[in-house]
Formats: structure tokens, sequence, C-alpha cells
């Protein structure tokens, strides 16, 4: 299906072509399919990279345009699974060169994903194309069914570019994760969601649909900021202003590990595992096993060196930062002189 939409009377026109897998030249062995849920038109096409074709899989989808300018190229695809490659090559001949895009089929799908940030210059003279080739695609281990789908394909004029940045930008922090969020903003397809650890430069770490992200991999001892910009088919936007994210611990719930102790002379030397959230270690020692114990030391490593008035002494170890003590303590070790 090509359409192109006029949007004012005076001959300019907003380009708008979508090219269904029906329409595309695909060769080689291909089946179609309504299976996964969110496919464009009346179906999609599939084949399998770890079957054998007696000619190369190749699908392309090539645009009828009006003439040379800039278009934004975007892919829509069904839902995916874990049986679909999340590498697949998508090759975008263009204005005498060729870019490269790289999409992962594994996700959920129902809308239009843009190949790059920005719209792509195109000369017009109907030798450009978008597409993609299985023998790209890596199968999976042990040969294991490795499925390709292909679906429509979105010739358009870019979007205006957006001139704001999402407004209400929060986070949320726990002991190693942070979800931020924030408002919609208008014109925007899409976000982009950027971190910096304490005062360093920030990186991008997600591209999302929605308006939140949720960040699984946050070292609670760091401190962090973070940015959102909106993202729509003319480029990136403004980015917000960073908002903080740092975990603030409570009394350290995780009892010290892996306690040991060893004989140096008249020396009990006593080492022990870091815990999370403590800043420092309470050693303990009594001179009868299970009976409570005395605080000899507070230490801020995990190593210890005692030396017992008695025969026999009995350690504990508990972690401590600003909030307290832990209830729970390392398990007793003893001390024989």
């Amino acid at each position: 299906m090509n359409t192109v939409t006029q949007t004012s009377a005076a001959a300019q026109a907003d380009v708008d072509i979508v090219i269904d897998n029906p329409q595309a030249t695909l060769t080689g062995t291909w089946q179609t399919s309504t299976f996964q849920k969110n496919f464009y038109g009346a179906d999609y096409a599939f084949t399998n990279r770890s079957a054998v074709s007696p000619s190369p899989r190749v699908a392309r989808w090539t645009p009828d345009l009006p003439g040379p300018g800039s278009y934004t190229v975007a892919v829509w695809l069904p839902d995916g699974n874990n049986d679909r490659s999340d590498a697949v090559t998508y090759r975008v001949r263009h204005d005498g060169g060729e870019w490269a895009f790289v999409l992962d089929q594994t996700i959920g799908g129902g809308y239009w994903r843009q190949l790059g940030r920005g719209p792509l210059t195109f000369s017009g003279d109907g030798t450009e194309y978008l597409e993609l080739r299985v023998a790209d695609v890596e199968p999976r281990p042990g040969n294991a069914p490795t499925y390709v789908q292909v679906d429509a394909v979105r010739f358009a004029t870019p979007p205006p570019p957006l001139t704001s940045a999402p407004a209400g930008v929060g986070a949320a922090v726990a002991r190693n994760y942070a979800e931020i969020t924030w408002q919609p903003l208008d014109g925007a397809a899409g976000y982009v969601v950027s971190r910096a650890l304490g005062a360093g430069e920030p990186e991008e770490v997600a591209e999302v649909q929605g308006t939140g992200y949720l960040d699984l991999s946050l070292d609670p001892r760091q401190s962090y900021h973070f940015t959102v910009a909106g993202v729509n088919g003319a480029g990136l936007g403004p980015a917000s202003a960073a908002v903080p994210a740092r975990y603030t611990a409570g009394v350290p719930l995780e009892a010290v590990q892996g306690l040991v102790v060893a004989k140096d002379g008249a020396n009990a030397v006593l080492q022990w595992q870091p815990s999370f959230d403590a800043t420092s270690y309470r050693v303990e020692r009594a001179p009868v096993s299970g009976r409570p114990g005395t605080v000899i030391a507070t230490v801020d490593g995990t190593t210890f060196v005692d030396t017992p008035p008695g025969p026999e002494a009995h350690y504990i170890v508990r972690s401590v930062n600003q909030r307290g003590a832990c209830l729970l303590s390392s398990w007793q070790v003893t001390w024989m002189r």
C-alpha cells in the first residue's frame, strides 16, 4: 500500500508510504501467519533461519518516492518470542550508500520502530530500498529454530523536531534499582533515558515507548543522575534537567558472612566477608560459648587481631552503619590458647 497524503494547497505533500509484506519482494522460502499478535494488515511473513532454503532468503521493500528529500524509515513487526532472532540486520540503500540497522525481534510489536535517530537522505531515483537478508542472522545454538519475521515498512516525511524536554522527571530509588518516571511529551514517539555515575558524563541506557523506565543495574554504594529526552522521526529532543538517584541505607539487614578465626601465637586473627550497607563492623567477645559478649572493637575493614585474656574466646561480628547495627550477627567462632 503506497499513500501520499496532501497537507496543504500549496502543492506541499507529506509523504507517508507504507509497504506491507504482500507488496514486498520476497525470495527464497517464506510462509505467512497470523499467529503472533499485533501484525500490520492481514498477516506477516516468516522463515526459519535454521531451515534449508533452495535460494537465498531476502525481503526487499522498494518505495515509490515522489522525489529527492529526507525521509524516515520505520519497521512494523508483530509480537516477538524467545524463538525469534534478537539481532536482525536491516540494510537501507539510499543516496548512493548503504546503512545497516539491527533490531531485536524477540520483544513486543505493534508499533513503528524507526531505523536510526533521524531522517535519511534519498535521491528518489527508484533504485533505493530497504532489505533484510536472512543469511545475516546468526542461528541459535544447537541449530535450534530461529525465526525471522517481516511485516510492513514505512517511508515518511519527518515530523517537526522536538523543542522541549519531558516534564515531571522523578526517581524512586531502592537498594539496587531506580524507577524513573516522567510526563508525556507532545510529538514524542519515544524517550531516551540517560544515566551518569556521580558527576560523570551521561550515557544512554534505554529507549522506551512509555513514560517510565526501571533500571535494575545500580550499585547501592554509588550516586547516579538521570535525564530523559523525547525522540521522534526528526531526531532527539532536548534532555530534561538531571534527577539525582542515590540509595539511602537503613540499618544493615545482612548478617556478616564467612567469619573465621586463626591462631597466631597468643593472638586471635579474625576475618570475614564485607556486607552491603555496612560502613563498619562491631566485634564482640565472650569468655563462654553461647553467652552474651562484650564489644571489644569497631573496625572499618574486614580483619581484626585480638589478644584474648583467657584460655579461650568466642567471637561474633555485626555489620554497622550510621543507622545502627544489624540485628543478626555472624555465626560464633571459637579460639583456644
